[in-house]
């Protein structure tokens, strides 16, 4: 149990990765149907979940949210190769904070 808030940023997790793979955001959410056809899109390019919310298929459009969250995760992974790269304390210390 924490006594103080944490701040813990995880963009491989379950939700970012579900959010990259189905391409949910804000942006490529769909409020029905009427609003997908005056989009000019197809259902074959609309994902429906269970629950039927619909979103925008990624290779029509990707949302702001999944492209976000894309950069965040190779930027970190790109840290973190540099952290073992490192030469110095000083270095891992920067690529770790980075991480």
């Amino acid at each position: 149990m924490h006594t103080k808030p944490t701040c813990v940023l995880d963009f491989a997790s379950l939700y970012p990765s579900i959010m990259r793979l189905w391409n949910l955001s804000y942006d490529t959410f769909l409020r029905s149907d009427a609003e997908a056809a005056a989009k000019g899109l197809t259902p074959d390019q609309v994902y429906t979940t269970p629950n039927g919310f619909k979103f925008v298929k990624k290779e029509v459009s990707e949302g702001i949210l999944p492209r976000i969250e894309t950069e965040l995760l190779a930027a970190r992974k790109r840290a973190k190769q540099q952290m073992k790269e490192a030469t110095t304390p000083l270095e891992r210390s920067v690529y770790d904070g980075k991480s």
